[in-house]
Parts: structure tokens; C-alpha cells; sequence
């Protein structure tokens, strides 16, 4: 397995006022904590949808984000990093990452592979772990 110089802390251009979403402020944050089914991607592009623009803006009907709050999720990259217990994915695999980036893989739909509508998954952004992390907060 590669080595690789693994980060302390991440970083990103974070909303940090919806009303002035247009100036992001660049900021560092912890990462969570690394499980075995885990996966780290080293991002080589993101998209930015209308939702991203929605959040970012505290678009009408979206709701109120946690602030400062790094959006984007149409990732491409490749895995630096993986859990032991991961196997569809080795390190150096090109991967993609959307809206949802944790499911619990326990509950009846993940087991009938519907992990989209798992009820313990987590957003990719705003979104927090069952261990209360949140990126960026």
C-alpha cells in the first residue's frame, strides 16, 4: 500500500453568512474520526449544483444550514485511504461521491441495497454523525 502524508486537518472555503454567500472564507477542520468501512477520497474535482447554490444561499424551503459550511458534492477523486473492513474499493481506485456520504449498512434498506433511504445516513455536507461530528462546525 502507498504511503501517504495524511492530513491533520482539512480545509475549504466555508459559507459563513447565507446573506453574503458569495464570500466564502477559507477554513480548517478536524476530520472525523476514521472507521472500518470508511473510505478517504483525495477530491481532484467537485461540481457545484443548485443545490450547493441553495444551501450555500439558505435558499427558500432548504432550510437553515450549520454555518460556516463547505458545500459540494459531485466529488471525483481517488481513495488514499480505506478502513479494514472495506472491500469494493482499493487504495488509487478512481471513486465519485454525491449527495449522501454515510449509510449504516444494518437497517432493512441498505440489506435490500437501498442505502439512498437509509434513515441513519448522513449528507455528504450539513450533515452530522451519529457521534455528533460535523464538518467545518
Amino acid at each position: 500500500m502507498p504511503s501517504v502524508n495524511y492530513p491533520e486537518e482539512f480545509a475549504g472555503f466555508a459559507v459563513v453568512d447565507t446573506k453574503e454567500w458569495s464570500k466564502q472564507k477559507y477554513v480548517t477542520y478536524k476530520p472525523k474520526d476514521f472507521g472500518d468501512y470508511d473510505l478517504d477520497i483525495e477530491i481532484e474535482c467537485c461540481g457545484i449544483c443548485g443545490s450547493d447554490l441553495l444551501t450555500a444561499q439558505g435558499g427558500e424551503g432548504w432550510g437553515e444550514i450549520k454555518l460556516p459550511q463547505v458545500v459540494g458534492h459531485e466529488i471525483i477523486g481517488k481513495v488514499i485511504k480505506k478502513g479494514p473492513k472495506v472491500t469494493l474499493h482499493e487504495i488509487g481506485d478512481r471513486v465519485g461521491l454525491g449527495a449522501q456520504c454515510y449509510a449504516c449498512l444494518e437497517c432493512k434498506r441498505c440489506k435490500e441495497k437501498n442505502i439512498q433511504y437509509c434513515p441513519h445516513g448522513v449528507t455528504t455536507y450539513d450533515g452530522t454523525y451519529a457521534d455528533g461530528y460535523m464538518p467545518v462546525h
